[in-house]
Order: structure tokens, then C-alpha cells, then sequence
């Protein structure tokens, strides 16, 4: 699809969006619809992560959403976090295998994509360029709401909030006026990958005190393919998790919470870089007898907030967060070598807003310090030590520290405009120790100690041409600090290919231009935005011309991805007759950046993994006077063939000349039996259709039936 579809595509929308509003303001009221088959706009959704404070979506310039499958209200249990995006086109959700989710927003992932879980950042020193598997370290279960702020994010977030910022809120149990116990147990079985996923939990309430627990066993057998592919083998895997969380309501509107969160993925094969790995299109197999990623997430925090009645509201939170990382590899020479890393990280943030005669003023700051050890140790093909490095795949014994300090002010201009602006200076600090992987030989690696100091700024206006219609412009800007991973790595990357560190980096920097329309009506829930990033100094991956003695390619990274990204976003709900609505999603997306061939050769490319135009329709049925619902949906995707020159070369997970287009469809309900007993159900990829999200190392489950059921007491 050319570049010459953006503008009548967005220009299209964009009048047609206003058109409608204009026309419910202005007309004389049309013919007489039944209440019960034109129901107005609820307009109670509210989001977060776009502001740090409590926003209709409809009033916030910006493009930011709900995650309808994660805590929402659509009939899906998701399997991973990752199957939750499906049905939302502006994220590409690539999975290298079928337990490892890497979401791209708005052409990035890795470390360019924030995760927070609870206002506390996932995102580690040691996230990687391209997909990793850590968002799938979170239970969809224990997801109570997730939110999506597409577009950069470094004024509130700091580093990383590139493509976006994607927030899990999770569940927990609030005081109440009279004492109350429960809980909820959930059960789903899918037949594609002959699996089991069970969550039971409890809670206790009372007046001032409420308390909060449970856990989750996910047990994944080998997943079924397409009509042409019978299996995929080694792709099954098990993975558990507990929680537990305390709120306790202090009286003068403070309220003060405790969590613990622990997830344990055990032998996640990473699929394509084995000889188990099945082809598609022409994707070759991996070189590898066994490759398997365990890992765990670990999070505590304490956080003491108050929310008193006026526009008043604030917390601060005091945290430790721990990632550990272990891969077991068995090469096609029998060797055996196993390597990981721990990360431990100790942090505070805190922010607080307040009404002025300025405007609405949010301010805060945060501090973070990481310590790092990472690990690696091989063996013979007989059982006996081949060697032991004095580091992992990240330089070991390393430290990574993040502080900064951020102010937003929302203004009233008139009645009908509202200007945002706002401002934050940040300070990265690395120290990196035992970097070279073997101080033995003649290249010596000297240990890193650099210091990143980074600004970033943002303005964004929302003006209201109609009670039913916004229409909003925004310019922000996004950074990102170079990491363990840019600065030390050493390990594999893609196919065939050796990552060397690469010292000397210095931040990327990301501004973005954006418009977008709103329009909430009767008949219309629209939202629909444009935007183009100038890239700058963005940290790219290239070969150095050099070989490791397996005959792998040596790859190192540099400052030289000059470039830009422009795409559209569009998601509509409308309401018909009583019960029914139809929805839909579209996502256009366009990158390019510089590279380098090998040193010195410099050419301009697609952003790897660039995503193809993709979207989503559906019809949703609730029937009247129960809570059972039923949707009906197909997703789309066209050819994706804009292919780096890393894309070109990762031949194990990307097909030659592109990833093929896509249709696929599925059916789901959910019904409430008796009081506090529903069962849902779901019929997914009908067709049996065989296909690949564009980027995965593995196909996606061919026609999967999905039951299940949630009974609270």
C-alpha cells in the first residue's frame, strides 16, 4: 500500500467524523428513536496513563484507549497478555514464540515501548532492541484494567515512552461501610494448545482494612497449527504467579496500599531458533537442539496515596522489582551452555496535582537504581566444562541509575479550548563492569561509566467544536537513554547473527507531531488521529563485516537511525437497536530510518518489523435483561513487505519478500447461568486459516474452541 493512501484515508475520516457531529448539533431533532435502541454515550470510561490523572478519554488530546479483553467487558479470556490486542489494529502484537508478547506502538517495541504495572515501570537496563518475551511475565487474570497512551510519553514516564505507554492495573479489594468476604475461581481449556489456565482468589473487607490474594497455574501442551500444519512441536510450557495486596483506608482521604506480585514462566522454547521449528513460506529452521527461556517477575511496593473531594490528588510510591532471565541452549554441536542475568531494582516516584489560577498543575519526580549480575557457563558435548565467561549476556556486576522531575499544566484557555504543556529534565547514569567477555585475547573492552542527561517537552491542545466533537493537535517529545543492553551486550541476536557491545552511545531523541478528532454521540463513538515522528539518533544494529568462529555474523550498534514514522489510528463503536453495536479498527503505519549496511556504508530503509495495514470489524449482541453477551469478528491484515535490511536477513522468523496478508475470523459469547456463576466460550481462526503475525518466530493456533468458566462466591 503506498504512501499516497494516507491522505485521503485521514481526510476522509476526519470529515466524516465532523460531518456527523456537526450535523446532531445543528439539525433539528431527527425522527423519534425508541430510548431502549438509541442509548446515549455512556461517557463513564475513565483513563489514567495519558495524564497520570482521572480523564474522560473523550478530554484528552491525545490517542489513548482501554484494553477491552484485559478486565474489560468483551467475551475473552485471553491465553497470554498478548492475545488481549488482537482486536485493537494500532498494536502489532509479535510473539517470537507462543509464550514470549512483544507489543509495537506505533512502529516500536523492546525499549522503546513503556510498560507500567501499577504505575511502576517493567521496563529494566536490560530490555532489548527488538521483541522480548517480559510483557509476557504479567497474568491476564490478575489484570483489573489495562490502558494504552499511544505516542510519546517522556515528560510523565522519562526514557523509553516512545511508541507509547501500555498500563495493568491489577485487581485487589477495597474497604467498605460493612464487612464482606469472597472471592472468584477461573477456569479455561483450549483445545489448539491442549491447555489449562485456573485463577482462585479471596478477599476480606471491612471498614477500614481490605485484604487481597490469589494465585494462577497455566499449564500450555503442544499448539496446533493451521489446515496445512497438523502441530507446532516444542511449544509447550508451564507458568504460575501469586499476589497479594492489603489496602487500608487511613481516614482524611488517605489510603495506603501493599502489593506483592510473583510470575514464573519454566522452559518457554524459543521455537524458531531450533530444528523443531516448522516452516512457513519458505522461513528456514534454527541450528539449535534445545532453546528455552525461563524467567520470573517479582514486584513489592508500598504506596500511600490522597484523593481528598476538591481537584486535589496525589501518591508516592516506594518499590522493589526484580527480573531474573535464564537460557538453556543445546547446539547443533551438542554443546551445552547456559546463561542469565538478575536485575534488581529499588525505586521511588511520586507525582501530585492540584488546581490553580494557572490551570491544573501536576507535578513529580522519580529515582530509580538497578543492580545487575549476569552469568554465563558452558559445557561439552561429554558433560565436562568448556568454559566460563566473567559475564552473561550483559556486563556483570553493573549498575544503572534513573532520576528526574517532570511539571504538566492543563489550561482552560476559553470555554471551548484547553491547552496542556509541560516539561522534564532527566539524569541516566551507568556504571558497567566486567564488559569484556574475555579480557584473555588481544581486543581489550574497557569498562563503561557514562552519565546521560536528557530534556524533553510537550504541547497539546483540545478544542471543542461541538458538544459531541473534539478535535485536538499535539507536539511532544521522547527520549531514550542508551542501556546495559545498547552499551554491553554480548549474545545472540537475530538469525545467524553475534551482538558485540557497543560503547560510545549517547540518547536517542523522538518528536512527534500529531492531530486527531473525537466524536461521541448516539449513533457514534469515534475516535481517529494522524501522526509523523522525526527520528534522531536513533541506536540501530549493523553488521561490523566480521565473522565468530561459527561463521555468525558480528553485529554492533551505533547513533546513526535518522528518520521518521507517520501512521493512522481509528477506532469506532456504534450503537443500532436495543443490544447491538458494531465496531471496528484500522491501523496505517509507514517508517523509515537510516542504517548501515557495514561501517561506513550508510543506506536508508523500512523500520524493522514495520507493520502492514491492519484492521478489525465486528457486530456485539447484549441481550436485553441478562449480562450475556456475543461478538462476532473478523481481523484483517494486508502483506507485509517493507523489510528492513535485518528483517531481510532474519529468515527464521520472516518469510522471504514478506510476511503474507491475513482474514481472520472468530465468534465468542458469555453467559450468566445462575447469580455469580457465567461460562464463556469462543470459536477462534474458523476458517482454519494458516498465518503469522508479522515479526513472530511461530504461526498462529489454527481453529481453537475455548470454554471456560468464572464462578464468584
Amino acid at each position: 500500500m503506498g504512501r499516497g493512501f494516507l491522505a485521503p484515508v485521514f481526510a476522509h475520516f476526519l470529515f466524516a467524523a465532523g460531518g456527523i457531529a456537526a450535523a446532531e448539533e445543528a439539525q433539528a431533532p431527527p425522527a423519534p428513536i425508541p430510548q431502549e435502541q438509541a442509548p446515549e454515550p455512556s461517557g463513564d470510561e475513565i483513563l489514567i496513563t495519558a495524564t497520570l490523572l482521572e480523564d474522560d478519554p473523550f478530554e484528552i488530546p491525545a490517542s489513548a484507549s482501554l484494553v477491552p479483553s484485559l478486565g474489560g467487558d468483551s467475551p475473552r479470556s485471553p491465553r497470554t497478555v498478548g492475545e488481549a490486542f488482537h482486536d485493537l489494529p494500532a498494536v502489532l502484537p509479535q510473539k517470537t514464540a507462543p509464550g514470549q508478547f512483544s507489543p509495537f506502538l506505533r512502529g516500536f517495541t523492546g525499549f522503546r515501548t513503556l510498560l507500567l504495572i501499577d504505575g511502576i515501570r517493567l521496563n529494566n537496563a536490560v530490555f532489548r532492541e527488538g521483541p522480548n518475551q517480559y510483557a509476557s511475565f504479567i497474568d491476564p487474570l490478575l489484570v483489573e484494567r489495562s490502558e494504552i497512551a499511544f505516542g510519546p510519553s517522556s515528560v510523565l514516564y522519562g526514557s523509553d515512552a516512545v511508541g507509547g505507554v501500555l498500563q495493568f492495573f491489577t485487581r485487589g479489594a477495597e474497604p467498605g461501610a460493612e464487612r464482606a468476604t469472597g472471592g472468584r475461581v477461573v477456569q479455561r481449556y483450549a483445545g489448539a494448545d491442549d491447555s489449562s489456565v485456573t485463577r482462585l482468589e479471596g478477599y476480606l473487607s471491612g471498614h477500614r482494612v481490605a485484604l487481597f490474594a490469589g494465585g494462577s497455574w497455566r499449564d500450555f501442551g503442544t499448539q496446533s497449527g493451521g489446515r496445512h500444519a497438523s502441530e507446532f512441536p516444542n511449544t509447550a510450557y508451564t507458568e504460575w504467579s501469586n499476589d497479594a495486596k492489603a489496602r487500608i483506608d487511613l481516614g482524611s482521604d488517605w489510603m495506603f496500599t501493599a502489593d506483592y506480585q510473583r510470575h514464573v514462566q519454566h522452559d518457554v522454547p524459543r521455537t524458531h531458533a531450533t530444528t523443531a521449528a516448522v516452516s512457513y513460506r519458505g522461513t528456514a529452521a534454527g541450528t539449535d537442539l534445545r532453546r528455552d527461556l525461563s524467567g520470573v517477575r517479582e514486584l513489592g511496593y508500598l504506596r500511600l496515596e490522597h484523593a481528598p473531594a476538591d481537584e486535589r490528588s496525589g501518591s508516592v510510591t516506594f518499590y522493589r522489582a526484580l527480573i531474573t532471565e535464564r537460557e538453556e541452549r543445546i547446539a547443533s554441536n551438542l554443546r551445552y551452555s547456559r546463561q542469565g542475568f538478575v536485575d534488581g531494582v529499588h525505586g521511588v516516584n511520586g507525582h501530585y496535582s492540584w488546581a490553580s489560577p494557572l490551570g491544573k498543575i501536576t507535578a513529580g519526580a522519580e529515582y530509580s537504581w538497578e543492580d545487575i549480575d549476569s552469568d554465563f557457563v558452558q559445557f561439552n558435548a561429554n558433560g565436562t566444562l568448556n568454559s566460563v565467561r566473567t559475564r552473561g549476556p550483559v556486563s556483570d556486576q553493573s549498575f544503572y541509575q534513573q532520576a528526574g522531575v517532570f511539571a504538566q499544566n492543563e489550561i482552560e484557555v476559553t470555554e471551548r479550548l484547553t491547552l496542556t504543556a509541560g516539561g522534564r529534565f532527566q539524569l541516566s547514569d551507568v556504571n558497567a563492569n566486567e564488559v569484556d567477555p574475555d579480557p584473555s585475547d588481544a581486543t581489550i573492552i574497557d569498562d563503561i561509566q557514562e552519565t546521560y542527561v536528557v530534556t524533553a517537552g510537550n504541547l497539546r491542545a483540545l478544542y471543542e467544536v461541538a458538544p459531541e466533537w473534539n478535535v485536538y493537535a499535539a507536539a511532544g517529545q521522547a527520549f531514550r537513554a542508551p542501556n546495559l543492553s545498547d552499551l554491553t551486550r554480548f549474545d545472540n541476536a537475530r538469525t545467524n547473527e553475534v551482538e558485540i557491545p557497543a560503547p560510545g552511545l549517547h540518547p536517542e531523541k523522538y518528536l512527534t507531531l500529531e492531530a486527531g478528532t473525537k466524536v461521541r454521540t448516539r449513533r457514534l463513538e469515534l475516535s481517529c488521529a494522524y501522526y509523523y515522528t522525526f527520528i534522531d539518533d536513533q541506536i540501530v544494529r549493523f553488521p561490523t563485516g566480521a565473522t565468530d568462529p561459527s561463521g555468525g555474523l558480528i553485529v554492533t550498534k551505533d547513533n546513526v537511525g535518522d528518520g521518521h514514522a507517520e501512521g493512522v489510528e481509528l477506532l469506532a463503536t456504534a450503537p443500532l437497536t436495543a443490544g447491538w453495536e458494531l465496531y471496528g479498527g484500522f491501523n496505517w503505519f509507514y517508517g523509515v530510518a537510516d542504517t548501515l549496511l557495514s561501517p561506513g556504508v550508510r543506506t536508508r530503509a523500512p523500520l524493522s518489523r514495520s507493520a502492514p495495514a491492519t484492521g478489525v470489524c465486528g457486530a456485539r449482541y447484549r441481550i436485553p435483561e441478562t449480562k450475556a453477551v456475543v461478538e462476532f469478528d473478523v481481523r484483517v491484515a494486508e502483506r507485509a513487505d517493507r523489510l528492513s535490511p535485518d528483517d531481510e536477513r532474519d529468515t527464521q522468523r520472516i518469510p522471504p519478500g514478506g510476511t503474507p496478508g491475513y482474514a481472520v475470523w472468530g465468534i465468542r459469547g458469555e453467559w450468566e447461568l445462575v447469580r455469580n456463576v457465567a461460562i464463556f466460550a469462543a470459536a477462534e481462526n474458523i476458517t482454519d486459516r494458516d498465518y503469522r503475525i508479522h515479526g513472530s518466530g511461530t504461526n498462529e493456533p489454527g481453529v481453537n474452541v475455548v470454554v471456560g468458566t468464572e464462578i464468584s462466591f
